[in-house]
């Protein structure tokens, strides 16, 4: 009876294993999210400016991101002065996802 008793423990034993091993990990929604938000869309916009002109820029965080930028004033909410002939980008977070790219050509 003991011997019944101990080998239906141990099969019970290893069989829960077995199930515990063949389960399917979970795998972590991390990695998923930071691939989201890795995901970013891109908007181009061609601006051309004689010296002196200005514009109002859309978005919001602008920065320089090309070109030259002693052509141009630019504050932080979005004014754009054109000093000096040239080319030049700027960009900004048009909404959540999305950045705009101003290209930016400046003539005489």
């Amino acid at each position: 009876m003991k011997k019944i008793l101990a080998l239906t423990v141990a099969t019970a034993i290893m069989v829960s294993s077995q199930v515990a091993m063949a389960a399917p990990a979970q795998t972590p929604n991390a990695t998923e999210k930071t691939t989201q938000s890795l995901l970013v869309e891109k908007v181009y916009v061609n601006v051309d400016l004689k010296v002196g002109g200005g514009r109002q820029l859309a978005g919001s965080n602008f920065w320089v991101s090309g070109g030259n930028s002693d052509i141009i004033y630019l504050d932080r909410q979005g004014n754009l002065v054109a000093l000096k002939p040239g080319n030049t980008a700027v960009s900004a977070d048009l909404s959540p996802g999305v950045i705009v790219v101003y290209y930016i050509s400046i003539t005489n």
